[in-house]
């Protein structure tokens, strides 16, 4: 006890001297994160691990805060994958800070913690000039001409930043948006619309191929380069998965520490708001299949029939050998019908339900705007590979949320949704200046004009739900264009609080094309803001952390009866408990066959079981659920012994038996 006491007050004491030195009022460079790091290194509570060293000489860092003693699950946080995402980096940093000054989140945790998954792309952002980008150092040869690098970025107007450039051309695509002609739609050709625009990042054709840019220095998508969905023969997402040192040194890690409970990525991603991304379109139609010749003699059914997996699955039970493990996986693996593609429905139950949680959570703190979208995890990203093929409950989480904004050159125009619920006599009471001005702002087709809609809706060969349907189809407006959406509600949010998220368009002689015009979005507007709104945000959210922490299984020996049986041979019954709301393990941690199983055995080996097994295994308790495992045992003599209920990744726990004699 006064071992502990010593423990926590040397804990308490490195994490205020650690919190001390951070100052949450701007965003920390590469040196700077390195001189916040090596104030661990002396720390026995709290340690920097490198992974592995970058192509540009960079540290890829993890910490780890408490010890990793056998029976003490971990927590992973890997923060900025994409490296483009200073603020999931200062994230992780405070989510440090945090842990260290309240001894309790690692009194049952240990806590490995990625500061930034791609420290090269991330030392970009304090680089001039200002050019967003998430590639590492790699060369790469991304036009595949006899040069590698030779083709990026320049910033011609010397103003510190890589924006845009736009040229006049009878062969653009694009055009201004009605009512803000900075910022720029892909025209509709269908529509009778034209073009007047081409679109180019700053800077010169170095390689004279008549491209701009497509070679530029690096690199690899580190945050895209795991093996879950990976893409193939792209340009940024590397030759393989896990060919970056980056990739490769936290798969590495991740599959030498068994002891991991849970994933949480900070990122562009948002898993605890949107759930996992499902509705991915898998290519073996799984509701029938064709055996061959062999394997349907092997499971006495028909080659001539098709069957749908989950008939095979139960064929493959019924032939196997009783306490062979049979799922959904090893049935795929022996067809050689491929991988999940989507997350399982049982586990898409309880994401749904986490993201009620969050939800809630986002009340709490005032951040249950509507607000854009956060893109869905990525292909070959960490958080698929994490659940997909780790087979860990996993999260991310953003922390920059941009608020939903009207459209500014309509405020007061009427949603699609508004118009839906009118009668046709309140629609048609508007009058013809506001019912014009609809039909206009949702780009209705040149038939459809006042008059025309009067007699549809007279003759009554339209209602107000089929207008609405018409509009949904024709329009380009900010409200149906995410992409509009996005840009139009940045231009609002850095207005509402003060800074500066758009260059305007300036007139510039091109040495090759001649007269253009450079302005555009700031890089890293959308994904980074100001150092003022930085801190109020991570403050805010970080804290959700520990909420998701709650929810891990945790195993319990809820009680143990024994009953003599008289000769010396008593019965034990042991009720096992899961006291944490995720089951053990999630439906895919069955699938992937990666979660070690709780195993149940006794410390005393004068114990002889007669009926039951020294090493008794249960694949799986649900959240708040209760198994009963059953020895009969014998011992001529009073006996103590203990039980363990034991496994790597979820919090342990042990019971004191007596056996009394007779």
């Amino acid at each position: 006890m006064k071992y502990l006491k010593s423990f926590y007050l040397i804990f308490f004491i490195i994490g205020f001297a650690f919190s001390q030195k951070i100052n949450f009022s701007h965003y920390h460079s590469i040196s700077d994160i390195e001189k916040i790091l090596n104030n661990l290194s002396n720390s026995k509570i709290a340690k920097r691990i490198i992974l592995t060293k970058t192509l540009k000489g960079n540290n890829l860092s993890l910490v780890q805060i408490g010890n990793s003693e056998k029976g003490k699950p971990a927590i992973l946080v890997a923060a900025n994958m994409e490296g483009d995402l200073p603020l999931a980096t200062e994230a992780s940093l405070y989510l440090i800070n945090h842990i260290l000054n309240d001894k309790k989140m690692s009194d049952d945790y240990v806590w490995y913690i990625i500061p930034c998954g791609n420290p090269d792309a991330f030392q970009r952002y304090f680089e001039k000039p200002l050019h967003e980008s998430n590639l590492n150092f790699h060369e790469n040869n991304d036009d595949l001409d006899e040069n590698i690098d030779e083709d990026g970025c320049e910033d011609l107007n010397g103003d510190g930043f890589i924006t845009q450039m736009r040229v006049k051309d009878p062969l653009g695509e694009w055009i201004p948006i009605e009512g803000d002609s900075r910022i720029l739609r892909r025209a509709k050709p269908e529509r009778g619309e034209k073009g007047i625009y081409k679109l180019y990042s700053e800077g010169i054709d170095n390689d004279n191929d008549g491209l701009y840019n497509e070679d530029s220095k690096g690199g690899v998508k580190v945050g895209c380069n795991f093996p879950q969905f990976f893409r193939y023969f792209t340009s940024t997402d590397g030759k393989w998965p896990g060919s970056e040192n980056e990739s490769k040194s936290i798969m590495k890690f991740v599959n030498e520490n068994k002891n991991i409970a849970m994933v949480i990525v900070f990122g562009s991603s948002n898993i605890c708001l949107n759930k996992l991304y499902g509705g991915r379109k898998e290519e073996v139609n799984t509701s029938r299949i064709i055996l061959n010749r062999r394997m349907a003699a092997f499971l006495n059914a028909d080659p001539s029939q098709s069957y749908s997996l989950e008939e095979i699955i139960e064929m493959v039970k019924n032939a196997s050998a009783p306490d062979m493990d049979v799922n959904e996986n090893t049935v795929r693996e022996m067809l050689g019908i491929g991988s999940f593609v989507n997350p399982l429905s049982e586990d898409v139950k309880i994401y749904e339900e986490i993201s009620q949680k969050y939800k809630n959570f986002l009340k709490t703190i005032n951040l249950d705007f509507k607000r854009i979208e956060p893109e869905k995890e990525k292909d070959g990203s960490f958080e698929v590979y994490s659940y997909y093929q780790l087979g860990l409950p996993t999260f991310s989480l953003d922390f920059s949320p941009i608020p939903e904004a009207a459209d500014v050159k309509n405020e007061g125009m009427l949603s699609l949704q508004q118009i839906e619920k009118l009668s046709k006599d309140e629609f048609l009471s508007l009058g013809k200046e506001k019912i014009e001005k609809i039909l206009k702002n949702y780009n209705a087709p040149p038939n459809i004009n006042y008059d025309k809609i009067v007699e549809l809706f007279k003759s009554e060969k339209m209602d107000v739900k089929k207008f609405s349907d018409l509009l949904k189809k024709t329009s380009i407006t900010v409200e149906q264009d995410s992409e509009l959406l996005k840009m139009n509600s940045m231009i609002a949010y850095g207005k509402k609080n003060g800074f500066e998220t758009f260059i305007d368009w300036k007139t510039y002689k091109h040495p090759q094309l001649g007269e253009v015009e450079i302005g555009g979005f700031k890089p890293y507007v959308f994904t980074t803001p100001p150092d003022s709104l930085m801190e109020r945000l991570i403050k805010l959210q970080v804290p959700f952390v520990n909420e998701l922490v709650s929810l891990l299984p945790k195993i319990k020996i809820n009680r143990v009866e024994v009953k003599s049986k008289g000769n010396g041979i008593y019965e034990i019954k042991a009720f096992i408990e899961n006291e944490g709301y995720l089951p053990y393990p999630m439906a895919n941690g069955i699938r992937t066959n990666k979660i070690k199983p709780i195993i149940l055995t006794f410390n005393n080996k004068d114990i002889k079981i007669i009926d039951g097994k020294k090493r008794t295994l249960i694949k799986k308790i649900n959240g708040k659920g209760i198994e009963l495992v059953k020895w009969m045992v014998y011992s001529d003599k009073p006996l103590k012994l203990k039980l363990l209920a034991e496994t790597d990744s979820a919090l342990n726990d042990s019971y004191d038996i007596e056996l009394r004699g007779e």
